[in-house]
């Protein structure tokens, strides 16, 4: 109930003889939407119907693109609902659009969507146990913020940058009793902009953009 089957919205180019054969190379990447227009363009289609996937060989027999379809996406989403996993991850959202279309995302939402919890039964609301507050916002140089834990929980604290670089780590995975906890962030030495809070426990996520104006 807690693993994700990985759905991989790309292929990989390997130099080899066949399936199954000695092969080199694999670094070389395709998206779903480059693959498609291949087919009948010097590749040919195939479907192993061992591992329930499709891949391609080239017409001088010296190439093969391991990737997933339709039809794969759809065994692979239905294999997850029926071992009741917790969902499915993609990678990535995007290469499989093909004109105004996403043929993979909108196969795998069509079946997903028949199970919105492990039991089949929706899932309820999970209570927030994180409340988080950032003022001033925006601030020059230094802003409190404040923690509300509604029970005792691990809770990491950091701040990035929008490029997604951890510019400061103001709490590591400690473990603290409920109650509420103020901290400062001096950023003097940073450059004006947005920054994103990042509170984390083992039960939420919260993400806070803050606006530093110097």
């Amino acid at each position: 109930e807690k693993i994700l089957l990985g759905l991989a919205f790309y292929g990989r180019e390997f130099n080899t003889s066949g399936l199954y054969h000695s092969s080199t190379g694999g670094d070389a990447t395709y998206g779903y939407a480059d693959i498609v227009p291949l087919i009948g363009n010097g590749w040919v289609y195939h479907w192993d119907n061992v591992s329930k996937v499709p891949y391609l060989t080239n017409t001088a027999g010296n190439k093969l693109i391991t990737f997933d379809d339709t039809v794969s996406v759809k065994l692979k989403c239905e294999y997850a609902v029926n071992k009741k996993l917790a969902g499915c991850m993609i990678w990535a959202l995007g290469h499989d659009k093909i004109a105004d279309n996403q043929p993979l995302l909108n196969t795998a939402a069509n079946v997903l969507k028949i199970q919105t919890g492990i039991d089949g039964r929706p899932n309820p609301e999970i209570p927030k146990t994180i409340f988080f507050k950032a003022f001033p916002n925006p601030f020059n140089t230094s802003v409190k913020l404040e923690l509300n834990l509604r029970r005792e929980q691990s809770v990491r604290l950091q701040i990035f940058d929008v490029s997604g670089h951890l510019v400061a780590r103001l709490l590591g995975a400690t473990v603290l009793a409920k109650g509420k906890y103020d901290f400062f962030w001096n950023a003097g030495s940073h450059s004006s902009g947005e920054y994103i809070v990042v509170a984390q426990s083992q039960y939420q996520r919260i993400e806070k953009r803050i606006v530093l104006i110097k």
